[in-house]
């Protein structure tokens, strides 16, 4: 079995290209998913998700890891995912924050 390495880096790239005036990334050097918050108030994270994950996308909602302060936003994992899959998959998550 080969398995491929995927780095961080062109996840951030395909966020920032496609979610960086809707998204902040959290700064995070190791791990096999990265997070970012909403950067507009509102939205709505739950149908985010539902959308997302109808187009292929599994994510998560960051609310039910908060104890204090929550904040919206998503955790984004990579950990399995081939390098060729993340913009297209990041692609899908945009529209899914468009409500598409």
């Amino acid at each position: 079995m080969v398995v491929e390495i995927v780095e961080r880096t062109p996840l951030l790239d395909a966020i920032d290209r496609h979610l960086g005036d809707r998204v902040v990334a959290l700064p995070s050097s190791a791990g096999l998913h990265t997070s970012v918050y909403f950067a507009a108030r509102g939205l709505d994270t739950d149908a985010t998700v539902t959308r997302a994950r109808a187009a292929g996308v599994a994510i998560e909602p960051l609310l039910p890891y908060y104890q204090l302060r929550p904040r919206a936003g998503l955790a984004l994992g990579y950990g399995m995912v081939t390098a060729a899959n993340i913009e297209p998959g990041i692609r899908r998550l945009a529209a899914s924050l468009r409500g598409g």
